[in-house]
């Protein structure tokens, strides 16, 4: 375990731990073109024993171990079996390594032979044979040596005219063929018959018998080819496989290849290679230790900056994530690989709006569940719940989520571990599939399964709706950037942001630098510009709480928990402050006037204050009167109501000054009066039960 606390080793606490300023703004972070993306190259012969951290080399010994029985009475043809990724080219590379080693005068000559990157199946064999002579002329300068280069280059021009490939059809056919496509018996053709093609073969045979040095050829990359060249390779070791001195390993995807023989209709396709492979060896599976390794060496790729902390209680994190599924699903090489490709591309847009075990668990699923990780994309809901409900369905009740979850998880390779990869990402779904998880979910932590995480995970950034809680973490604690992060805030996230920085502050215990400051700024946003579009757009109607009545809970918060025993002066200050309005006049209802049946509030002003509370209040409402600015607030008509419960004799000027620049009183009128509104009755207005015309004061 010791391993998956690379990050608590290494890493650096945003929340909790270090000052406010280690928070990374958004523009310095590295710009997606700029993400260096890991090719996952395999080993190679020269490095390959040292590099080696999957514990292969005793299977490479015994790969070598059976290639010395390759001689001169005949060949040998060797299987590396894994699945795609598996690492088959790193496990030639380290047989290749190990056959380098071998004494000078018996070391064979090694032949890489790779079919994909021929690209015509009918030149296979011919560009196979003429490699495999050029190889034999390396082994001596004898007589002997380019005697059999000689012998596989005439070989090869046979197949050159007839791509004929020995036991596949009768000789009768091929030539049949060749003299209905072209027309005409080529001058090549006509001279061949049956014998005269085992006859070239014997000569080859005999040739090879008399090397002293064998050769090894490599075949790799089998399973990219279609059917019909996958047929075309196995034709060619059935062709050549017996020929001496000469040995064969070649690497594929079993089951790829029977799927492939089965598909061109091949007798007995699973067993098949057994005809032509006399030692099959089915690549090891990768060790415990030797994915740690893996995984602790991809961390370490990723450099310091990205795998820091940037939550709080994100030391563990990681961890839990690779024992709840991902050190299953990470089963080969090119897993670990893919997957960190896919992490390098989308971390640098989403660092510090989830948490960077999260983004990795969504990588994985990304590229190793994509039939998931569509359905996520299509129906979060599945997974997280929606915005206005967390619950995802009864116990025990199948509901189109589970059922939708099922059916995709048939889809992938792994499903088990998916499943359990799900489940500790998504918490809910472990509840509706009656299955235990230890996971939880806390949008503070960064966690995916918080909705508005989730959100802005799936649009790989934010969008107007979503808010970045990089931008609501600088807010809190880098006062400078203020006013450069409200232009950022939209009317459809811009209460959210406001709940958004409760959050953030509920779960840090780092001191805010100036808490009286940061209150009166959070009260001045709810007469922010766009605050108050939202407002006048009522996009409010249907809310419990106003951006004031949050403003007022966060203003609170902040003088409770980083000003002790500053409170009521933090009170006082913000309901007296004139770009706070809308705030002060729902601070100064808390402290003053409520009802009698409330419980009194946690954050107020002193009860021996409010004069002059009250009196600066007046003060303030009459100026922006006077500018003109009173009517443009979020909520006009509650600064006026408080206005009169509170200073009653203030009113008159108050109004005198509304009417100087609105001779008609309109707008007064409407915000005085406006009482409620609802979607299909649309704005309501009257005068409240026991209050007088605020213009008659």
């Amino acid at each position: 375990m010791a391993l998956f606390h690379l990050l608590a080793a290494t890493g650096k606490f945003y929340i909790g731990t270090l000052p406010h300023n280690v928070v990374t703004p958004v523009h310095q972070l590295p710009a997606p073109d700029s993400v260096r993306i890991h090719a996952g190259e395999p080993l190679t012969a020269v490095n390959d024993i040292e590099r080696d951290s999957l514990g292969r080399k005793g299977f490479a010994g015994a790969a070598v171990r059976a290639l010395r029985g390759v001689g001169s009475s005949a060949g040998l043809v060797v299987s590396i079996e894994g699945a795609w990724g598996s690492g088959k080219t790193s496990a030639l590379a380290l047989i290749e390594a190990y056959l380098n080693q071998e004494p000078e005068e018996t070391r064979p000559v090694v032949v890489h032979f790779n079919p994909w990157l021929v690209g015509e199946r009918d030149a296979l064999l011919k560009l196979f044979l003429q490699k495999l002579a050029t190889a034999v002329g390396l082994t001596s300068n004898t007589a002997v040596a380019i005697k059999a280069a000689e012998q596989l280059r005439a070989y090869s021009r046979v197949f050159g005219v007839l791509k004929f490939v020995p036991g596949a059809e009768p000789w009768a056919s091929i030539t049949e063929k060749v003299i209905s496509t072209s027309g005409r018996l080529t001058e090549s053709a006509a001279k061949l018959k049956a014998p005269d093609l085992e006859g070239q073969r014997d000569k080859v045979a005999d040739a090879l018998k008399e090397l002293t040095r064998p050769i090894i050829v490599f075949i790799d990359d089998v399973d990219r080819l279609f059917a019909q060249e996958v047929f075309e390779v196995v034709r060619i070791v059935k062709a050549v496989g017996e020929l001496p001195n000469v040995g064969y390993v070649i690497a594929w995807d079993a089951d790829y290849v029977t799927k492939a023989l089965e598909s061109l209709h091949v007798p007995f396709a699973a067993t098949y290679p057994d005809k032509i492979v006399q030692v099959r060896l089915p690549l090891p599976a990768i060790s415990r230790a030797g994915r740690e390794h893996m995984l602790t060496e991809q961390l370490d790729s990723l450099g310091e900056d990205v795998t820091r902390h940037r939550f709080p209680n994100e030391e563990d994190r990681l961890s839990l994530l690779y024992w709840s599924g991902l050190n299953d699903l990470l089963a080969y090489p090119r897993d670990f690989t893919r997957v960190f490709n896919t992490l390098r591309t989308i971390e640098p847009i989403l660092r510090g709006e989830v948490a960077f075990a999260d983004l990795l668990g969504l990588a994985a699923l990304k590229v190793k569940a994509p039939s998931i990780y569509g359905l996520l994309h299509r129906h979060p809901e599945y997974f997280a719940g929606s915005l206005n409900n967390r619950e995802m369905g009864e116990k025990g009740e199948k509901t189109a989520g589970a059922l939708a979850r099922a059916e995709a998880l048939k889809a992938c390779g792994a499903p088990l571990a998916v499943r359990n990869l799900v489940h500790h990402l998504f918490p809910l779904t472990a509840s509706e599939d009656g299955a235990f998880t230890i996971g939880r979910v806390e949008s503070t932590e960064g966690h995916l399964a918080a909705t508005d995480r989730l959100a802005v995970a799936l649009q790989i950034g934010t969008t107007d709706s979503d808010v970045s809680l990089v931008a609501a973490q600088a807010y809190l604690f880098e006062p400078y950037r203020r006013e450069e992060l409200l232009k950022s805030i939209t009317t459809l996230n811009c209460n959210e942001f406001l709940r958004m920085l409760g959050q953030v502050l509920e779960s840090t215990t780092v001191p805010v630098e100036d808490a009286k400051r940061l209150c009166l700024d959070v009260a001045r946003l709810v007469d922010h510009p766009v605050f108050i579009e939202r407002k006048r757009s009522r996009r409010d109607d249907f809310l419990l709480r106003g951006a004031e009545d949050i403003a007022i809970l966060l203003a609170g918060s902040v003088a409770k928990r980083h000003a002790e025993g500053s409170a009521s002066l933090i009170a006082a200050a913000l309901a007296s402050d004139a770009g706070s309005l809308t705030a002060a006049a729902r601070l100064l209802w808390e402290s003053y006037v409520g009802r009698d049946d409330d419980p009194p509030a946690e954050f107020a002003c002193a009860a021996d204050s409010r004069t002059e509370i009250v009196a600066a209040y007046a003060g303030n409402v009459l100026a922006a009167a006077k500018a003109g600015k009173l009517l443009t607030l979020a909520n006009p008509g509650s600064v006026l109501w408080r206005l009169e419960e509170l200073a009653p004799e203030a009113c008159p000027a108050v109004f005198s000054a509304i009417r100087e620049i609105d001779p008609t009183l309109d707008s007064f009128a409407l915000e005085i009066l406006r009482k409620s509104s609802h979607n299909p009755g649309g704005q309501a207005y009257g005068l409240n039960e026991d209050s007088v015309d605020v213009a008659a004061r």
